[in-house]
């Protein structure tokens, strides 16, 4: 499982508005969309939160998916308004050996987004890790 929380979301909110600030969801979540492999699941659970079930994928792969799709996200800003906004995703990333229950699952992944936050954001952190992959200078 990856839980996903757009970075800096807020900031696009009280710079640009509240339209602005979906219009960077949906992008974000078309774009999301697209990277993964047609057996994953994209669901918004709130906000600018995020979650993608990974059925049969070793962490491994779902280190792959993960990288792919904060790539993605960061090299495709937002046009709104003839501005451009630049986005980038944290994300967390936890299997099923992590948690006997998808809540726990849910729980270690989100536990490792915000690590991965903590970290810098722009990067992912599996589960039980320390080192957190993808992380640009600012």
């Amino acid at each position: 499982m990856l839980a996903i929380n757009l970075d800096s979301i807020k900031t696009v909110n009280d710079t640009w508005g509240h339209p602005a600030g979906d219009a960077v969801l949906r992008a974000a979540a078309k774009v999301m969309t697209e990277t993964l492999r047609p057996t994953d699941r994209l669901f918004r659970i709130g906000g600018e939160e995020f979650c993608v079930i990974l059925p049969n994928a070793p962490i491994r792969d779902a280190r792959d998916v993960a990288e792919r799709m904060r790539g993605a996200i960061a090299a495709t800003p937002v046009p709104y308004k003839g501005a451009v906004i630049d986005i980038t995703i944290s994300i967390g990333i936890a299997g099923l050996g992590d948690a006997a229950s998808p809540s726990g699952v849910l729980a270690a992944a989100d536990s490792a987004l915000y690590r991965a936050k903590d970290g810098g954001r722009n990067s992912d952190m599996i589960d039980g890790h320390d080192t957190p992959v993808g992380l640009t200078a600012a």
